[in-house]
């Protein structure tokens, strides 16, 4: 258990190291978002049955987008699978609205949320919320780290709301593609 644990850390922190190290080389090509959406679901499609969570899409799924795919699907197959972990719903809401040269993709749980005294320091290296719970559910500490440079490398942000008790919403905001 301890060897997995450290070969997924070091998978984490060597993943990260490329990004930083490659910010302006990453390979682009023209996805829609429902296309990223929909492997990124089927990929947790076993957790997502395991917890008997629905996933619903919606909005502008048609939207081009101009990335790295396996990156993208990365870093949203993080954020889905925290909303899985943190879920207390049986359902997770997934949107994406285009807005001028921008696009915007949110993923949306309504279980436990998250303190606001967390919120600054969610995205660094190694910082946990809930540390008995993120190492019982086998996480490393990098998955946010990791959507967050994933996301910049495609010259975008990430932003995070939540609601203590009523969940937590991470907003990817990209340019559009071609």
């Amino acid at each position: 258990t301890h060897a997995s644990r450290l070969d997924l850390i070091l998978e984490d922190l060597l993943n990260l190291a490329r990004l930083e190290r490659n910010k302006s080389e990453i390979f682009k090509e023209t996805r829609t978002a429902g296309e990223l959406l929909l492997k990124a679901v089927q990929l947790c499609q076993p957790l997502l049955d395991e917890k008997h969570i629905e996933i619903s899409t919606s909005g502008d799924t048609e939207t081009p987008i101009a990335c790295n795919a396996p990156l993208l699907e990365q870093a949203l197959i993080n954020l889905i699978k925290n909303a899985i972990q943190y879920s207390e719903s049986p359902k997770i809401a997934l949107e994406v609205q285009a807005a001028g040269d921008k696009i915007n993709i949110t993923i949306q749980d309504f279980g436990v949320g998250i303190d606001p005294e967390h919120l600054p320091r969610l995205f660094e290296r190694f910082y946990r919320v809930d540390k008995a719970r993120s190492r019982q559910n086998g996480g490393t500490g990098l998955g946010l780290a990791l959507v967050k440079h994933i996301i910049q490398v495609h010259q975008g942000n990430i932003e995070v709301q939540s609601t203590k008790g009523q969940g937590t919403q991470f907003k990817i905001n990209l340019p559009k593609g071609a």
